[in-house]
Protein backbone atom coordinates (compact mmCIF):
# COMPACT_ATOMS: atom_id res chain seq x y z
CA UNK A 1 0.00 0.00 0.00
CA UNK A 2 2.95 2.40 0.79
CA UNK A 3 4.70 1.91 -2.69
CA UNK A 4 1.81 1.93 -4.41
CA UNK A 5 0.68 5.76 -2.92
CA UNK A 6 4.55 6.44 -3.37
CA UNK A 7 4.25 5.18 -6.93
CA UNK A 8 1.04 5.32 -8.18
CA UNK A 9 1.56 5.17 -11.88
CA UNK A 10 3.75 2.23 -11.71
CA UNK A 11 3.94 -1.33 -12.25
CA UNK A 12 4.61 -3.10 -9.37
CA UNK A 13 5.44 -6.68 -9.03
CA UNK A 14 6.31 -9.04 -5.82
CA UNK A 15 8.21 -12.28 -6.07
CA UNK A 16 7.75 -14.85 -3.83
CA UNK A 17 7.82 -18.20 -3.03
CA UNK A 18 4.79 -20.65 -2.90
CA UNK A 19 3.28 -20.00 0.39
CA UNK A 20 3.60 -16.39 0.12
CA UNK A 21 2.94 -16.35 -3.41
CA UNK A 22 -0.30 -17.37 -2.34
CA UNK A 23 -0.79 -14.51 0.57
CA UNK A 24 0.38 -11.95 -2.25
CA UNK A 25 -2.29 -12.75 -5.33
CA UNK A 26 -5.21 -11.34 -3.69
CA UNK A 27 -3.50 -7.90 -2.78
CA UNK A 28 -4.83 -5.32 -4.81
CA UNK A 29 -1.51 -3.04 -4.82
CA UNK A 30 0.12 -5.57 -6.78
CA UNK A 31 -0.20 -5.83 -10.82
CA UNK A 32 1.76 -9.21 -10.78
CA UNK A 33 3.50 -11.85 -8.64
CA UNK A 34 5.74 -13.87 -9.88
CA UNK A 35 6.24 -17.17 -8.60
CA UNK A 36 10.09 -18.41 -7.23
CA UNK A 37 9.88 -21.83 -7.42
CA UNK A 38 13.04 -22.65 -5.88
CA UNK A 39 12.03 -26.57 -5.37
CA UNK A 40 11.16 -27.00 -9.12
CA UNK A 41 11.20 -24.62 -11.93
CA UNK A 42 13.51 -22.83 -10.60
CA UNK A 43 15.98 -25.67 -9.03
CA UNK A 44 19.82 -25.78 -8.99
CA UNK A 45 21.70 -23.25 -11.05
CA UNK A 46 20.10 -23.86 -14.27
CA UNK A 47 16.94 -22.96 -12.75
CA UNK A 48 18.70 -19.77 -11.32
CA UNK A 49 19.62 -18.33 -14.25
CA UNK A 50 15.87 -19.12 -15.55
CA UNK A 51 15.00 -16.76 -13.17
CA UNK A 52 17.32 -14.28 -13.92
CA UNK A 53 16.70 -13.40 -17.51
CA UNK A 54 12.81 -13.18 -16.67
CA UNK A 55 13.67 -10.58 -14.60
CA UNK A 56 15.65 -9.30 -16.24
CA UNK A 57 13.64 -9.15 -19.15
CA UNK A 58 10.57 -7.02 -17.35
CA UNK A 59 13.36 -4.16 -17.03
CA UNK A 60 12.41 -3.15 -13.24
CA UNK A 61 13.90 0.56 -12.12
CA UNK A 62 13.84 -0.65 -8.58
CA UNK A 63 13.98 -3.28 -6.60
CA UNK A 64 13.33 -3.89 -2.53
CA UNK A 65 14.73 -7.52 -1.14
CA UNK A 66 12.88 -8.21 1.91
CA UNK A 67 14.30 -11.13 3.62
CA UNK A 68 18.06 -11.02 4.68
CA UNK A 69 19.44 -14.03 2.55
CA UNK A 70 22.08 -12.93 0.20
CA UNK A 71 20.79 -14.67 -2.42
CA UNK A 72 18.10 -12.04 -2.90
CA UNK A 73 20.53 -9.14 -3.04
CA UNK A 74 22.01 -11.52 -5.69
CA UNK A 75 19.02 -12.15 -7.74
CA UNK A 76 18.23 -7.72 -8.03
CA UNK A 77 22.28 -7.19 -9.15
CA UNK A 78 22.69 -9.82 -11.67
CA UNK A 79 19.23 -9.12 -13.05
CA UNK A 80 20.45 -5.48 -14.06
CA UNK A 81 17.93 -3.29 -11.60
CA UNK A 82 19.51 -0.47 -11.69
CA UNK A 83 18.39 0.52 -7.40
CA UNK A 84 18.32 -1.85 -5.14
CA UNK A 85 17.40 -1.63 -1.41
CA UNK A 86 17.82 -4.30 1.22
CA UNK A 87 19.33 -4.52 4.63
CA UNK A 88 23.31 -5.41 4.85
CA UNK A 89 23.07 -8.40 6.08
CA UNK A 90 25.09 -11.82 4.93
CA UNK A 91 28.05 -9.96 3.62
CA UNK A 92 25.80 -8.74 0.83
CA UNK A 93 26.44 -5.22 1.63
CA UNK A 94 28.38 -4.60 -1.87
CA UNK A 95 25.11 -5.82 -4.07
CA UNK A 96 22.81 -3.17 -3.12
CA UNK A 97 22.70 0.50 -3.68
CA UNK A 98 20.88 1.53 -0.80
CA UNK A 99 22.00 -0.75 2.03
CA UNK A 100 20.39 -0.17 5.15
CA UNK A 101 22.11 -1.12 8.29
CA UNK A 102 20.04 -3.74 10.48
CA UNK A 103 19.85 -2.68 14.37
CA UNK A 104 18.77 -4.95 17.05
CA UNK A 105 15.27 -4.74 18.02
CA UNK A 106 11.90 -6.37 19.25
CA UNK A 107 9.27 -5.37 16.91
CA UNK A 108 6.72 -6.71 14.99
CA UNK A 109 8.17 -7.95 11.35
CA UNK A 110 5.90 -5.26 9.36
CA UNK A 111 8.07 -2.39 11.25
CA UNK A 112 11.39 -3.93 9.90
CA UNK A 113 9.95 -4.03 6.53
CA UNK A 114 9.37 -0.11 6.52
CA UNK A 115 12.17 0.52 7.55
CA UNK A 116 13.14 -0.35 4.14
CA UNK A 117 10.73 2.22 2.18
CA UNK A 118 12.34 4.63 4.77
CA UNK A 119 15.72 4.54 2.82
CA UNK A 120 13.79 5.88 -0.28
CA UNK A 121 11.71 7.83 1.46
CA UNK A 122 8.47 6.22 1.12
CA UNK A 123 6.79 7.17 4.18
CA UNK A 124 3.79 5.06 5.68
CA UNK A 125 0.99 6.66 6.90
CA UNK A 126 0.76 4.29 9.98
CA UNK A 127 2.89 1.67 10.92
CA UNK A 128 0.51 -0.68 12.35
CA UNK A 129 0.01 -4.13 11.11
CA UNK A 130 -3.62 -5.11 9.93
CA UNK A 131 -4.90 -8.28 9.18
CA UNK A 132 -5.53 -7.78 5.74
CA UNK A 133 -5.38 -10.36 3.15
CA UNK A 134 -6.83 -13.50 4.59
CA UNK A 135 -10.02 -11.15 5.60
CA UNK A 136 -10.01 -10.46 2.12
CA UNK A 137 -10.34 -14.00 0.97
CA UNK A 138 -12.50 -15.49 3.52
CA UNK A 139 -15.11 -12.14 2.83
CA UNK A 140 -15.20 -12.87 -0.90
CA UNK A 141 -15.74 -16.40 0.02
CA UNK A 142 -19.03 -15.49 1.80
CA UNK A 143 -17.30 -15.89 5.28
CA UNK A 144 -18.55 -13.65 8.52
CA UNK A 145 -15.02 -11.87 9.56
CA UNK A 146 -14.16 -10.26 12.39
CA UNK A 147 -11.18 -8.29 12.50
CA UNK A 148 -8.85 -7.14 15.32
CA UNK A 149 -6.05 -4.59 15.88
CA UNK A 150 -4.59 -2.27 18.24
CA UNK A 151 -4.54 0.48 15.38
CA UNK A 152 -8.20 1.45 15.49
CA UNK A 153 -8.62 3.70 13.23
CA UNK A 154 -6.13 1.76 9.89
CA UNK A 155 -8.64 -1.52 11.02
CA UNK A 156 -11.57 -0.01 10.75
CA UNK A 157 -11.01 1.96 7.66
CA UNK A 158 -9.68 -2.03 6.38
CA UNK A 159 -13.33 -3.29 7.65
CA UNK A 160 -15.28 -0.52 5.79
CA UNK A 161 -13.62 -1.09 2.75
CA UNK A 162 -14.27 -4.50 3.17
CA UNK A 163 -17.89 -3.72 3.69
CA UNK A 164 -18.06 -1.63 0.79
CA UNK A 165 -17.60 -4.59 -1.90
CA UNK A 166 -20.53 -6.32 0.03
CA UNK A 167 -18.03 -8.26 2.61
CA UNK A 168 -20.06 -9.25 5.96
CA UNK A 169 -16.99 -7.37 8.52
CA UNK A 170 -16.76 -6.52 11.94
CA UNK A 171 -13.81 -4.55 13.40
CA UNK A 172 -12.98 -4.11 17.08
CA UNK A 173 -9.93 -2.66 18.88
CA UNK A 174 -7.80 -5.95 19.46
CA UNK A 175 -4.72 -6.60 21.85
CA UNK A 176 -3.60 -9.33 21.78
CA UNK A 177 -0.71 -9.21 24.91
CA UNK A 178 -4.14 -7.45 26.99
CA UNK A 179 -6.25 -10.54 28.19
CA UNK A 180 -8.69 -8.41 29.07
CA UNK A 181 -8.97 -6.97 25.46
CA UNK A 182 -8.92 -10.67 24.19
CA UNK A 183 -11.59 -12.38 25.96
CA UNK A 184 -13.39 -9.17 25.00
CA UNK A 185 -12.94 -9.37 21.23
CA UNK A 186 -13.60 -13.30 21.62
CA UNK A 187 -17.09 -12.68 24.23
CA UNK A 188 -17.93 -10.27 21.16
CA UNK A 189 -17.46 -12.57 18.56
CA UNK A 190 -18.95 -15.46 20.18
CA UNK A 191 -22.14 -13.13 21.22
CA UNK A 192 -23.10 -12.77 17.76
CA UNK A 193 -22.08 -15.48 15.84
CA UNK A 194 -22.09 -18.42 18.24
CA UNK A 195 -18.83 -19.87 17.20
CA UNK A 196 -15.66 -19.47 15.36
CA UNK A 197 -14.61 -21.88 12.40
CA UNK A 198 -11.36 -20.08 11.66
CA UNK A 199 -8.58 -17.86 13.73
CA UNK A 200 -6.06 -16.14 12.16
CA UNK A 201 -3.04 -14.76 14.09
CA UNK A 202 -0.48 -12.18 12.84
CA UNK A 203 0.63 -10.54 15.83
CA UNK A 204 4.26 -10.75 16.82
CA UNK A 205 7.34 -9.68 17.27
CA UNK A 206 10.86 -9.98 15.41
CA UNK A 207 13.98 -10.41 17.41
CA UNK A 208 17.05 -9.47 15.41
CA UNK A 209 20.71 -9.98 17.20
Amino acid sequence: TALRRAFPAASITALATPPVFDLLVANPDLDEVMLYDREHRHRGWSGRLSLIREVRSRRFDLGVVFPHAFEGALLLRLSGIPIRVGYRAEGRGWLLTHPVRCTRSRRHQLYHYVDLLDAIGVKPDHHGPVLRLPAEAFAEAGATVWMGSRDAKAGEAVAQRLRSGGGAVRFQPLDVADRASVRGFRDACLGEAGRIDVLVNNAGILARK
